[in-house]
């Protein structure tokens, strides 16, 4: 049964993941009148719909100015054109795009267009930007540039590449961190011990950087030298750390890192613990049980909930949230019994949110639901999608999506404990010239206490919220992180993704991958009103990013 979900769920994704471009397209029949076309387009609100398909007919007819033209388009003011430019780019057939990349890209003072072009260039596995890719990554660009660059020469993947980035490591910063990760992936199992020196930088990127780079390697031959930074002052480092001591390989070698392990799992930055308890599931050793109990019976937030999964997949056992029952059954029986078969790694991780049943039989942390999804007793943000889709009727009622999304979330804010402290907000994209981001919040300052004053002003709020625009699906969860208090997502939205950094499935996910890593939100993404294929689809893309997908219910 486990093998046919994960057949689905990779089917589901595969459909999400296609190209943009994909399909038979009919090149331009006038190539410059259509370029002309286009410009003209840029300013006009009303026509921004229409020129992705034009420049999906001029890149089937290629040629230089259409490369430049589309090189161009890395700053448009609207970040999907930037995004389709960039996917057209590394598709172009004419064979004079990775000099035109090189030279009017990457040499591009503007950082955006610079950064795109060695994106693509990456992409296309272009030898001949080695080179300057190389100057890039040990210049004196903006560090998201020479990262770029040494993720490029990670695609590029060959000898002269990994040379390259061998020398790209006495960069040090973010730069050297990441070209540690990229020799790790990469398996240059000789630049080890230059990685390992790595580790020790002051930046927590550049020593983050490192561990992945030896965890990929394989941490075995450095676990002293990770546990010595276990105490890094950056918590990225920490986290990094943890997650490459959870890839050691035996029971003697997990001993070693006992100590690290122990201040990891206890440290005071919930981020840090929570993917410290990741990671002991990661290393499915008896340790990981040993250490998990302990931590039970300390915890007293929301992440108990996650000891309590972990010891659940490591032993293949139900005890309850009761720290004495777990430690009753390991120490008489479980111990002796030892570890359930080791599963597969799920897609977005080991960690995920309880369900109505499981907290309930918690009997604690519950402090209200929103559309039958329990909201714990803990910091969090109530995110609702505010655009034009959210104006339509629902079926079978004459209330449309956004009334009932307001009207239960009005409930369930109105149920807040008053320890928790709470946000309410919207991200929306308004396609005029030039555009708008609209982040709209219910407290300016952040997250407020659920006392009944900041329930009535966010009520008041929820009440006076138009309903207009265009859904950036990843700004919406993305402007929720910018405190790093928040435990919890809760995002009542229509999915669709229609306008923002990113339109592409697989992109979307590839970013929140990246933003949640070191802020590992639980993530609740609650539909309303999807079609049948659209909800399957939406559950997988969601449950592949580790989060759970509820769709939402509502009564009259």
């Amino acid at each position: 049964m486990r093998f046919l979900e994960m057949l689905l769920l990779v089917a589901a994704l595969g459909a999400l993941s296609v190209p943009a471009a994909a399909g038979d397209v009919v090149p331009s029949a006038d190539v410059k009148g259509d370029l002309a076309k286009l410009e003209s387009y840029r300013t006009l609100a009303e026509k921004q719909d229409e020129r992705i398909p034009l420049m999906r007919q001029l890149a089937a007819s290629g040629g230089s100015e259409v490369c430049a033209r589309f090189i161009t388009l890395l700053t448009d003011e609207f970040e999907h054109i930037r995004e389709e430019a960039q996917e057209l780019l590394v598709e172009l057939k004419w064979p004079g795009t990775d000099e035109l990349l090189l030279k009017q890209g990457v040499g591009s003072k503007e950082a955006e267009i610079c950064r795109r072009c060695i994106e693509v260039l990456g992409r296309r596995k272009c030898e001949a930007a080695v080179t300057a890719l190389m100057s890039i990554l040990k210049g004196q660009r903006e560090n998201v540039v020479r990262v770029a660059a040494a993720r490029a020469l990670e695609r590029i993947g060959s000898e002269k590449a990994r040379r390259a980035l061998i020398d790209g490591l006495s960069a040090r910063g973010a730069a050297g961190g990441a070209s540690a990760a990229a020799l790790g992936r990469l398996g240059v199992r000789e630049a080890g011990s230059k990685i390992e020196r790595l580790l020790a930088d002051k930046d927590g990127l550049c020593t983050a950087g490192a561990a992945d780079g030896l965890a990929a390697l394989g941490p075995d031959d450095y676990v002293v030298s990770l546990c010595r930074v276990a105490d890094h002052k950056d918590f990225r480092a920490r986290i990094a750390v943890a997650q490459a001591l959870g890839k050691l390989t035996t029971a003697e070698l997990a001993a070693q890192a006992q100590g690290a392990l122990e201040d990891l799992l206890k440290d005071g930055d919930w981020r840090v613990r929570r993917r410290t308890i990741e990671a002991l599931v990661d290393l499915w050793q008896p340790l990981s049980v040993n250490l998990l109990l302990v931590r039970l019976s300390q915890e007293k937030s929301g992440l108990r909930y996650d000891l309590v999964h972990a010891l659940e997949d490591l032993t293949g056992e139900r005890k309850g949230y009761a720290a004495e029952a777990w430690t009753f059954y390991w120490q008489q029986v479980g111990a002796r019994r030892g570890l359930a078969e080791r599963k597969a790694r799920p897609a977005g991780g080991w960690l995920r949110s309880p369900t109505a049943a499981l907290v309930q039989e918690a009997g604690e942390g519950n402090t209200t639901v929103l559309f039958e999804v329990p909201v714990l007793n803990q910091d969090c943000v109530f995110v609702v999608e505010t655009t034009g889709l959210m104006s339509s009727p629902v079926a079978g009622d004459t209330r449309t999506r956004f009334e009932i999304a307001r009207e239960e979330m009005r409930r369930t804010i109105k149920g807040l404990s008053k320890d928790a402290n709470f946000q309410v907000l919207t991200y929306r994209y308004v396609s005029n010239i030039p555009p708008l981001r609209q982040r709209q919040a219910a407290f300016e300052k952040g997250l407020a206490p659920a006392t009944s004053e900041n329930v009535t002003l966010a009520d008041q709020w929820l009440v006076k919220r138009d309903i207009f625009g265009l859904c950036a699906w990843y700004e919406n969860i993305a402007s929720a992180l910018d405190d790093p208090r928040v435990r919890a997502v809760y995002f009542v939205n229509s999915g669709v993704l229609q306008r923002g950094v990113s339109t592409r499935w697989d992109k979307t996910r590839e970013l929140y991958m990246d933003v949640t890593r070191f802020h590992p939100v639980t993530f609740v993404n609650i539909g309303l009103d999807m079609g049948y294929q659209h909800t399957l689809d939406m559950q997988a893309f969601v449950e592949s990013l580790g989060g759970r997908f509820q769709l939402a219910k509502w009564g009259k």
